[in-house]
């Protein structure tokens, strides 16, 4: 096959390989009553069977959980409202359907299995997608395309929270998805594709969706709010602070704004009160009236916590975004999109010191800074605006770099969540002491191999490893330069293949050092995971039972 050939067709290929990685794996642990879920189904199921956003029933069926609110004796989910916006049409169509098949209502496994798919998974698919296809506007190199969308999809804290039904890769989705609908509207107003028509109502689209998409990013995280203002205000210079324009805007942010207003009304007592006031968790409680909101400050502590520590620095679990910090500042002074490469860095910078300034910035049982999970897409977007502004000398001397960081990256991430994402804090490199474990020994979550075929063991992580390793090849072809002009020889794309290679494998190989002092801590706490949460359970792991069973 010509490289003309495998550019041409590598895309399609490798993003149906993601989309398996991300499908592969179901982690679902009843036993853990994960709070950041199970808060937001109890939610969900309120809202749809009972027609209340309380979940005081809930709580007397099934139990109580972390991740409330409380008001006048009545518990809610403590969380931004977004997420129920997001799962409450699903389960309604799901008993929708059930009723009509004369089914028996969901099982807890398939409510929360279908939150996960359609509410979290699909829409972060659809969004890389998406990424990759605006990225190609700026990026000419399409297999320097692949590899950042590659990087975004498998490289990053993207794919563990989109195996759980939570907020962090929505919002990371719809914020910088409200830039991708900003820069179709300034074309079509530009008439890149020919004469501005507001009467065709392109443009009023594009921008009415941006608005929609910042406002809902809020909403699914209130956090995100300063990120929304400085979205809002970049896209009103992009399009000029035409009138009509900003009209747009504002009535597409009204309808996520209005919705979010209500449900604070109802739950809160008025439209701009938050959970974080009502918070039943006396600890949580606590957290949340230190500083501003529970912002108290950086700390050495908390900034080698959320960036290079091995329990979860986001450089540590993901290297490759080493060189994205550093081009994101690279591309405010190289790149020709000066005003959209200056929005990526203060979105990372500002969230970089809002995660690092909270009195909780180690969020639990989390893979990465679950906080930051937002600055993703623009991190690895100001690598794309980088790579296009470097010579071809500066490209064949950090290709080799950045697909070799970007290759541990995949290899960390990927491997590390889709097992069981939620890393306990109590390990201090818990990729190494925990999970890799898991994977030595066989041992894996509900799967489709599991599911379709009764595989266990090392048969069931067969397609997952194949799959993953087909992708890793594909980077190690992108290391190469291969579609780098002038092509280089022989010599030099071997030998630049081989760098990324070695680059991989050393982060690994050092990454890989035990960190946890204490043994008895790792032994005591893999053997409860083992024997008490995983599912299905280790001593019936050769069984043929599917979770459709359950």
């Amino acid at each position: 096959m010509t490289n003309g050939g495998l550019r041409s067709r590598a895309w399609p290929l490798l993003f149906a390989g993601i989309a398996l990685l991300y499908l592969y794996f179901i982690p679902y642990f009843p036993a853990l009553n994960n709070p950041n879920e199970t808060s937001r189904v109890y939610q969900i199921r309120a809202a749809v069977e009972l027609h209340k956003l309380s979940v005081n029933e809930q709580i007397a069926r099934y139990g109580m959980v972390n991740d409330l609110g409380k008001r006048d004796g009545i518990y809610y989910a403590g969380k931004a409202p977004g997420t129920t916006f997001v799962g409450a049409p699903i389960y309604a169509a799901l008993r929708w359907i059930d009723a009509a098949r004369g089914l028996p209502p969901a099982s807890a496994f398939r409510l929360l299995y279908s939150l996960r798919l359609v509410g979290a998974l699909l829409p972060t698919l659809a969004f890389v997608l998406a990424f990759r296809r605006f990225l190609r506007r700026y990026v000419s190199d399409e297999p320097a395309a692949d590899a950042l969308a590659t990087f975004l999809a498998l490289g990053s804290m993207l794919l563990p929270y989109a195996l759980l039904f939570v907020n962090h890769s929505l919002s990371a989705a719809t914020a910088f998805g409200s830039v991708i609908a900003v820069e179709a509207a300034a074309r079509s107003l530009d008439g890149e594709r020919g004469p501005a028509r507001w009467g065709s109502g392109r443009a009023w689209a594009w921008l009415a969706l941006a608005g929609l998409l910042v406002a809902m990013s809020s909403a699914l995280d209130y956090a995100l709010l300063p990120v929304s203002l400085m979205l809002m205000v970049y896209g009103a210079l992009k399009i000029r602070r035409r009138p009509a324009g900003l009209l747009a805007i504002g009535a597409g942010a009204l309808v996520p704004s209005i919705a979010t207003a209500v449900y604070h009304t109802i739950c809160w007592g008025g439209p701009f009160k938050l959970s974080t006031s009502f918070l039943a968790n006396p600890e949580f409680a606590a957290n949340q009236s230190r500083g501003l909101f529970g912002v108290v400050g950086m700390s050495w502590a908390s900034m080698t916590g959320i960036l290079i520590s091995p329990s979860k620095g986001l450089l540590y679990l993901a290297p490759v975004f080493t060189l994205g910090i550093a081009g994101a500042a690279a591309a405010c002074k190289l790149s020709r999109e000066r005003r959209l490469a200056v929005l990526c860095l203060a979105v990372t910078l500002w969230m970089i010191v809002y995660a690092g300034s909270l009195v909780n910035w180690d969020a639990g049982w989390t893979v990465g800074p679950r906080y930051m999970t937002v600055v993703v897409p623009f991190v690895v977007f100001s690598m794309g605006l980088c790579w296009k502004a470097l010579s071809q000398r500066a490209k064949a001397v950090l290709l080799p770099i950045g697909i070799g960081l970007g290759i541990a990256s995949v290899v960390m991430m990927t491997m590390t969540s889709v097992l069981f994402p939620h890393l306990p804090p109590e390990y201090k490199n818990p990729a190494f002491e925990l999970i890799w474990p898991l994977w030595r020994d066989g041992i894996t979550p509900h799967n489709l191999g599991r599911s379709l075929f009764g595989w266990s063991g090392r048969a069931a992580q067969a397609p997952f490893v194949i799959v993953l390793g087909a992708v890793l090849l594909y980077l190690v072809w992108v290391a190469s330069g291969s579609f780098l002009h002038p092509r280089p020889s022989v010599g030099r794309r071997i030998a630049s293949a081989a760098g990324a290679i070695a680059i991989a494998a050393l982060f690994l190989g050092l990454a890989s050092i035990p960190r946890t002092e204490a043994k008895s801590v790792v032994q005591t706490g893999t053997q409860w995971i083992r024997r008490s949460v995983w599912e299905p359970p280790i001593a019936a792991a050769q069984g043929t039972s599917s979770p459709r069973a359950r």
